[in-house]
């Protein structure tokens, strides 16, 4: 059996209403999040592809400079004389960027 009185009809009509509009922005602002995200998914794509096809990518950053300090950081156990030793791998890199 359906409901049908108009102040109950017009409070659920207005529920849903309030209820799709609140979707409607999250799917808004999940679109947007989407959309900075793929800016940055190219533009590390982008590097990345410089990096492989290239021995230095467009910014100048040395790349395989980079990777051969991180290697003897690596096979040194420290990335400086009074350090203590590393224990991951991001910490030898992040060691390294402090030191640029």
């Amino acid at each position: 059996m359906p409901i049908e009185n108009k102040m109950i009809s017009k409070s659920i009509e207005s529920a849903q209403k309030k209820v799709e509009g609140n979707k409607f922005d999250i799917r808004k602002h999940l679109v947007e999040y989407d959309d900075v995200i793929n800016k940055h998914r190219t533009a590390i794509y982008k590097l990345r592809r410089e990096i492989l096809e290239t021995s230095e990518p467009a910014d100048g950053a040395a790349v395989p400079a980079a990777a051969s300090d991180t290697i003897d950081a690596v096979s040194a156990g420290t990335t400086a004389p009074d350090a203590a030793p590393p224990r991951t791998l991001s910490e030898i890199i992040l060691r390294w960027c402090a030191r640029k």
